[in-house]
């Protein structure tokens, strides 16, 4: 299966992802994602929605890997911006499967290295802020949902740090290399 890219308007199509479903947790209490090889890759419950053009609505960090956290940036001037309390993806979707936003991807830049790329964009909402990091294979690894963030429009990279910069002109600086923002997938 080739990994999703995107299209003319930037938009990423990854309607051919799929996976199943399965429980399992590591020695941290994280949720290990569920697990299907679709072509040899592992895909997560986070893929099957982005796949759909879908990201979770609610204020967090979301990893393929299963490691989620909430999140807060304080409004549209971004200047507050921290990561909070682990969250478990499965268990806020089962408890309001509803609460999906649209995605649209407004900016995208290459990471230095060649190992991948990031994204910026929003949601269904103006006011919604959404980040992602995808690997060399243009597969997710995080995203980041900003509920009253704004749109990120421009991303600049000064490695090992990106520049995510919503539509108002106000930047999040997310260093890549911390553990929350690395780019680890499963499989």
């Amino acid at each position: 299966m080739r990994s999703p890219s995107p299209d003319a308007d930037g938009h990423l199509d990854v309607s051919e992802l799929r996976m199943t479903s399965k429980e399992n947790r590591d020695e941290n209490g994280y949720r290990v994602p569920s697990e299907a090889e679709v072509g040899g890759e592992v895909v997560s419950q986070l893929d099957e929605m982005w796949a759909e053009g879908w990201a979770p609505a609610w204020d967090g960090l979301f990893r393929a890997d299963g490691r989620s956290r909430d999140a807060d940036v304080g409004g549209p001037a971004v200047e507050d911006f921290t990561l909070g309390e682990p969250v478990d993806l499965d268990e806020l979707m089962a408890d309001d499967p509803e609460m999906v936003t649209s995605v649209s991807v407004f900016a995208e830049a290459a990471l230095p290295d060649g190992s991948g790329h990031l994204c910026g964009g929003g949601g269904s909402l103006g006011s919604e802020g959404l980040l992602a990091r995808f690997d060399a294979d243009r597969r997710l690894v995080w995203l980041l949902h900003l509920s009253d963030s704004n749109e990120f429009v421009r991303i600049s990279v000064d490695w090992p740090t990106a520049a995510f910069t919503n539509n108002l002109g106000n930047s999040i600086i997310i260093d890549l290399t911390t553990p929350d923002f690395a780019a680890d997938r499963p499989g």
